[in-house]
């Protein structure tokens, strides 16, 4: 958790949602190889959406937008009818 904070600067310029998205993908993603896999609906239920409201999905879909061009997500399946796998990109400690 602490990475994502040294993230948090960078990203709560652009978007205080995608922090929170940030959030909630490092803490379902495992520490040894930080991926998420967990889809739109879990982050739209944790951003208090309901999954089947077509609002959450955009608002997830603006806050992942902002953490790509920010580099701190890379998708990394890119084949139609795939959950899609992020691999988070986040500051390492020293």
């Amino acid at each position: 958790m602490e990475r994502v904070c040294l993230a948090h600067p960078a990203i709560l310029k652009n978007s205080n949602t995608a922090f929170r998205v940030l959030v909630i993908m490092a803490k379902v993603a495992h520490d040894d190889e930080p991926k998420y896999w967990g889809g739109w609906e879990l982050l739209a239920l944790n951003l208090g959406y309901d999954p089947s409201d077509r609002n959450g999905q955009r608002v997830v879909a603006r806050a992942i937008a902002v953490l790509i061009d920010d580099g701190l997500i890379k998708p990394t399946v890119d084949r139609y009818g795939r959950r899609v796998v992020y691999e988070l990109h986040l500051p390492r400690l020293t």
